[in-house]
């Protein structure tokens, strides 16, 4: 399968940005998410440590206010990671050198913004090295740098190899822990840093090779398991998933999401049957290889189903 770094390469950060976060494109993925609000409170309250349950009396209007309020931190425990280019900056920046200061210490010095108003993954970073120049530090030692001094609570300051490595990721996706590896991802990486897209795509490619959408479905990270397979024209297996379970609603929202994404589609799904045959048929033909036998069979199959 093509790597998700191919696509990224052709679609410089900022455009690849917008695209992912066009409202017509957030409220599809919102929509295909299906998110299931009972479960993800269940299992927000799993992790707080057990403490006896208050219970309060509330008039009507309380309660109102008390389910918007649970609504509105239901949705930022949903808010999809943004998906970005993995950054190149790996070259410190030389802002002037200055040989008087050739081998005043062994050690270089660095200094880093410590401004209130500062935000912490962009303070500035800089160091004296031994040679007598003053740099801005590379990006990846920069965030190490802050971390070390601006801990983020369950980010290591400075980042374990652990899942970073093949051997240990692949097990925690045997054993189908693909929702922990991107939580985990999440937290101990920003979006755009090449081990977090590493990590995010290898999980992607596991539950897309294995057919294991429902792992993600109703949680933040189904929309960029979305997006992921859309953008690289590899949604076939996911189209024929929703076809077979015959959500009919979501295979619509998937082909927008194509034509939105691609702007190749020119027969729309208006959400009638003979539309959506005819849609799915033509993305069939412009994926071609083993995506039209997979979109075909799975309309067929669709098809012996309405006639009986």
């Amino acid at each position: 399968m093509l790597h998700f770094r191919r696509f990224l390469a052709s679609v410089h950060s900022p455009e690849l940005l917008s695209r992912f976060t066009a409202p017509v494109v957030q409220t599809l993925l919102r929509n295909l998410t299906r998110p299931d609000f009972d479960k993800i409170a269940k299992e927000a309250a799993s992790f707080e440590k057990t403490k006896a349950i208050p219970y309060r009396f509330l008039t009507d209007a309380e309660l109102n206010v008390a389910r918007e309020k649970a609504k509105r931190k239901i949705d930022e425990m949903l808010q999809m990671p943004l998906v970005l280019d993995p950054n190149a900056d790996s070259v410190d920046r030389i802002i002037s050198t200055d040989p008087d200061l050739e081998s005043f210490d062994q050690s270089k010095m660095v200094f880093i913004d410590i401004s209130m108003s500062a935000k912490e993954m962009t303070r500035s970073v800089t160091s004296r090295n031994t040679d007598g120049s003053l740099r801005h530090v590379n990006l990846r030692d920069q965030r190490r740098i802050i971390n070390s001094i601006y801990e983020m609570e369950g980010r290591s300051p400075t980042p374990p190899p652990a899942l970073a490595n093949d051997e240990m990721l692949s097990r925690l996706l045997e054993a189908n822990e693909h929702r922990y590896a991107l939580d985990w991802a999440c937290v101990q990486f920003e979006p755009d840093d090449p081990i977090f897209v590493s990590i995010t795509n290898k999980v992607y490619d596991d539950i897309d090779k294995r057919g294991i959408y429902s792992t993600l479905l109703g949680t933040r990270h189904y929309g960029g398991l979305v997006f992921y397979l859309t953008s690289l024209r590899n949604h076939a297996k996911l189209l024929a998933s929703y076809i077979k379970d015959k959500k009919l609603q979501d295979t619509v929202w998937l082909l927008q999401l194509h034509a939105t994404l691609h702007n190749d589609l020119s027969e729309p799904a208006d959400g009638s049957m003979e539309s959506l045959i005819n849609a799915c048929m033509q993305l069939a033909e412009l994926l071609g290889g083993k995506s039209l036998d997979i979109i075909q069979k799975s309309l067929e199959r669709l098809e012996e189903t309405i006639e009986k």
